[in-house]
């Protein structure tokens, strides 16, 4: 195996959405900052922040790198670095 095919296997992040009222994640490092509006973490490939309505953190392992946020889901926004710049998911409509 060579060295980047280590690098990435170290460095894993997925989530998954469902009906824009729950959203699981792992490859979670630390979670920087909840409220009901959003929820800004740092994932092992960079910052995330969960924006929407009536959001609340339902799950955190962060020892296993897990966590979950239900409410109204209305963007999923990545930073590029750490607490950077950049779009993945902007707004989900509605």
């Amino acid at each position: 195996m060579g060295q980047q095919e280590i690098f990435s296997a170290e460095r894993k992040h997925s989530l998954a959405l469902k009906n824009r009222e729950r959203v699981t994640l792992d490859g979670i490092t630390s979670v920087i900052s909840f409220d009901e509006g959003a929820v800004v973490l740092e994932t092992a490939l960079g910052p995330l922040t969960v924006e929407g309505e009536g959001l609340r953190v339902t799950k955190l392992l962060l020892e296993a790198g897990e966590v979950a946020v239900e409410g109204k889901v209305s963007a999923l926004i990545y930073g590029e670095g750490s607490h950077g710049k950049g779009r993945f998911f902007r707004r989900l409509g509605g």
